[in-house]
């Protein structure tokens, strides 16, 4: 305490000098009245205030913290699985952005469906995954809810570094999906659900080991702007790749030969145009 008075009141165990000496004197000589286990009893109980309290503020920061950046960041932490109170606490705060990289996920939280209302970008690189279908049942509705057109804001999905092989055909349901990257896994061709993605305008599947490109089916995505395919196992670039309107092709790195590595350094622009060249002749 820092103030108490107490002036006024028919007291007989506090005398009138005590009184007079103000707060500390009062509080002083209360506590020289105390046993020695009474002592300890308040000072525990103090410090499991203290303990609440700073526990309490610490909450308060984080929660903060989260609702200003609109981002739930959980990068780093060696995680298997993730606490669902850590989405308690997302989901009050209505995050936009879920970042869960390099950790030892196996399987997409369960929680995650609690944040599908607002959630528009999720980074789960660098973990452990090597099917996505195993966890649809448990997401409670996940990809289910992306189904409805334009209700769902889910824009960014990040996949790279993992272990899979394909996606599940349930992907096709992220409608608003505009970047996806699957780079670093063990696709063998770019997975065929990818291709409904009608929202799609990037797609990063570098260091796979993928053989083949089929053009006629990358011309399904419309607003397809960048492409990157290098450090693969592309064979053959079919000259219909040239009719896509990209901003960004990246090729190198793989065992092709035409496109020479000459006009692969010349960039996009003159890439699809040779392509283009090729189909007409």
């Amino acid at each position: 305490l820092k103030s108490i008075i107490l002036d006024g009141n028919p007291m007989r165990s506090l005398r009138r000098d005590i009184i007079a000496r103000g707060t500390q004197g009062i509080l002083k000589y209360l506590r020289s009245r105390l046993t020695e286990q009474q002592l300890a009893e308040v000072q525990a109980t103090l410090g499991d205030v203290k303990q609440i309290n700073n526990s309490k503020h610490e909450d308060a920061i984080k929660q903060a913290e989260i609702r200003a950046s609109s981002t739930l960041d959980l990068s780093e932490r060696k995680l298997q699985l993730v606490p669902r109170e850590e989405f308690t606490a997302a989901e009050a705060s209505g995050i936009s952005r879920l970042v869960l990289r390099k950790n030892f996920l196996e399987n997409i939280p369960a929680g995650t469906n609690t944040l599908a209302a607002t959630l528009i970008e999720l980074d789960l690189s660098l973990n452990r995954l090597r099917k996505l279908d195993d966890v649809l049942n448990s997401l409670s509705g996940y990809f289910t809810f992306m189904i409805i057109p334009n209700n769902s804001p889910f824009q960014v999905l990040n996949l790279q570094g993992n272990r899979l092989e394909n996606l599940p055909v349930e992907i096709y349901a992220l409608t608003q999906l505009r970047e996806l990257n699957i780079s670093l896994n063990r696709f063998t061709q770019l997975p065929q659900c990818i291709y409904d993605l009608i929202s799609l305008e990037v797609l990063i599947a570098n260091d796979n080991t993928i053989e083949t490109l089929d053009a006629k089916s990358l011309q399904r995505l419309p607003v397809l702007s960048c492409l990157d395919v290098s450090n693969n196992n592309i064979n053959k670039v079919p000259s219909e790749l040239g009719l896509l309107k990209l901003r960004a092709l990246k090729l190198e790195g793989n065992t092709f030969k035409i496109p020479r590595p000459n006009i692969l350094a010349k960039g996009t622009t003159a890439v699809l145009e040779y392509l283009k060249e090729r189909i007409t002749s």
